[in-house]
Protein backbone atom coordinates (compact mmCIF):
# COMPACT_ATOMS: atom_id res chain seq x y z
CA UNK A 1 0.00 0.00 0.00
CA UNK A 2 2.80 2.29 0.87
CA UNK A 3 4.56 1.34 -2.53
CA UNK A 4 1.31 2.93 -4.14
CA UNK A 5 1.00 5.78 -2.26
CA UNK A 6 4.54 7.43 -2.88
CA UNK A 7 4.09 6.25 -6.78
CA UNK A 8 0.83 8.63 -6.97
CA UNK A 9 2.38 11.25 -4.92
CA UNK A 10 5.88 11.39 -6.74
CA UNK A 11 4.77 9.72 -10.01
CA UNK A 12 1.81 11.71 -10.77
CA UNK A 13 1.15 14.44 -8.32
CA UNK A 14 4.77 16.27 -7.91
CA UNK A 15 6.24 15.50 -11.33
CA UNK A 16 3.73 17.16 -13.23
CA UNK A 17 3.00 19.83 -10.21
CA UNK A 18 7.03 20.44 -10.96
CA UNK A 19 7.01 20.37 -14.27
CA UNK A 20 4.29 22.46 -15.45
CA UNK A 21 3.05 24.70 -12.85
CA UNK A 22 7.12 25.12 -11.52
CA UNK A 23 9.04 24.60 -14.60
CA UNK A 24 11.28 21.98 -13.61
CA UNK A 25 12.82 20.32 -16.26
CA UNK A 26 14.19 16.80 -15.80
CA UNK A 27 17.62 16.30 -17.14
CA UNK A 28 19.13 12.46 -17.53
CA UNK A 29 16.00 11.09 -15.90
CA UNK A 30 16.73 7.49 -17.37
CA UNK A 31 20.09 7.43 -15.45
CA UNK A 32 18.89 6.03 -12.55
CA UNK A 33 16.50 3.71 -14.45
CA UNK A 34 18.44 0.54 -13.97
CA UNK A 35 20.35 1.61 -10.81
CA UNK A 36 19.43 -0.92 -8.13
CA UNK A 37 20.74 0.75 -4.98
CA UNK A 38 22.80 4.01 -5.15
CA UNK A 39 23.64 7.17 -2.41
CA UNK A 40 22.63 10.27 -4.47
CA UNK A 41 23.99 13.89 -2.69
CA UNK A 42 22.12 16.85 -3.20
CA UNK A 43 22.36 20.11 -2.20
CA UNK A 44 19.72 21.82 -0.47
CA UNK A 45 17.78 25.38 -1.05
CA UNK A 46 14.48 24.09 0.15
CA UNK A 47 12.27 21.85 1.12
CA UNK A 48 11.36 21.13 -2.55
CA UNK A 49 14.35 19.65 -3.69
CA UNK A 50 13.48 16.49 -1.91
CA UNK A 51 10.40 16.61 -3.84
CA UNK A 52 12.14 16.84 -7.28
CA UNK A 53 14.28 14.55 -6.60
CA UNK A 54 12.23 11.73 -5.18
CA UNK A 55 9.92 12.60 -8.32
CA UNK A 56 12.53 11.43 -10.96
CA UNK A 57 12.83 8.03 -9.19
CA UNK A 58 11.69 5.23 -11.26
CA UNK A 59 8.46 4.56 -9.65
CA UNK A 60 9.58 0.29 -9.39
CA UNK A 61 11.58 1.12 -6.87
CA UNK A 62 11.01 4.64 -5.02
CA UNK A 63 9.68 2.70 -1.91
CA UNK A 64 13.24 1.39 -1.44
CA UNK A 65 14.72 5.54 -1.55
CA UNK A 66 14.90 6.86 1.51
CA UNK A 67 15.73 10.52 2.03
CA UNK A 68 17.77 11.19 5.06
CA UNK A 69 16.23 13.77 7.35
CA UNK A 70 16.83 15.44 10.41
CA UNK A 71 15.02 13.69 13.43
CA UNK A 72 15.49 17.10 15.73
CA UNK A 73 13.37 19.54 13.04
CA UNK A 74 11.19 16.65 10.99
CA UNK A 75 10.41 14.46 14.11
CA UNK A 76 9.36 17.00 16.57
CA UNK A 77 5.33 16.37 16.40
CA UNK A 78 3.50 12.98 15.70
CA UNK A 79 2.56 14.65 12.55
CA UNK A 80 5.95 15.81 11.13
CA UNK A 81 6.82 11.90 11.79
CA UNK A 82 4.07 10.48 9.96
CA UNK A 83 4.26 12.81 7.32
CA UNK A 84 7.96 12.12 6.98
CA UNK A 85 7.68 8.26 6.94
CA UNK A 86 4.61 7.54 4.92
CA UNK A 87 4.25 10.64 2.50
CA UNK A 88 8.37 11.24 2.19
CA UNK A 89 9.69 7.92 2.73
CA UNK A 90 12.43 9.58 4.79
CA UNK A 91 14.80 8.34 7.45
CA UNK A 92 14.72 10.27 10.33
CA UNK A 93 18.37 10.66 11.91
CA UNK A 94 19.97 12.34 15.25
CA UNK A 95 22.44 14.76 14.14
CA UNK A 96 23.79 15.51 17.45
CA UNK A 97 26.37 12.96 19.10
CA UNK A 98 25.13 12.78 22.51
CA UNK A 99 24.31 9.35 22.50
CA UNK A 100 27.23 6.74 21.55
CA UNK A 101 24.48 4.20 20.59
CA UNK A 102 22.74 6.33 18.22
CA UNK A 103 24.94 7.15 15.35
CA UNK A 104 23.79 8.57 12.54
CA UNK A 105 25.74 6.26 10.27
CA UNK A 106 25.29 3.30 11.94
CA UNK A 107 20.88 3.81 10.88
CA UNK A 108 21.96 4.58 7.21
CA UNK A 109 24.20 1.42 6.99
CA UNK A 110 21.82 -0.36 8.41
CA UNK A 111 19.51 0.97 5.35
CA UNK A 112 22.02 0.44 2.28
CA UNK A 113 22.23 -3.57 3.91
CA UNK A 114 18.95 -4.12 3.32
CA UNK A 115 19.39 -2.74 -0.11
CA UNK A 116 17.62 0.64 0.30
CA UNK A 117 19.05 3.57 -1.41
CA UNK A 118 19.38 7.54 0.13
CA UNK A 119 19.25 11.01 -0.82
CA UNK A 120 22.03 13.02 1.49
CA UNK A 121 21.70 16.84 1.41
CA UNK A 122 25.19 17.25 3.12
CA UNK A 123 24.34 20.68 3.93
CA UNK A 124 22.18 19.57 6.82
CA UNK A 125 20.16 22.40 6.38
CA UNK A 126 19.06 24.18 2.99
CA UNK A 127 21.76 26.59 1.69
CA UNK A 128 22.06 29.77 -0.30
CA UNK A 129 21.56 29.18 -3.83
CA UNK A 130 24.57 29.20 -5.86
CA UNK A 131 26.81 29.39 -2.81
CA UNK A 132 28.98 26.30 -1.96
Amino acid sequence: MKKIILIIIYSFFWKNFLKFFIGLKYVNEKTLKNKKQFILIANHNSHMDTMAIMSAIPSRYIHKVHPIAARDFFGGSLFKKILMRYLVNATLIQRDRDDPNNDPIDSMDKMLKKSRSLILFPEGSRGTPGVI
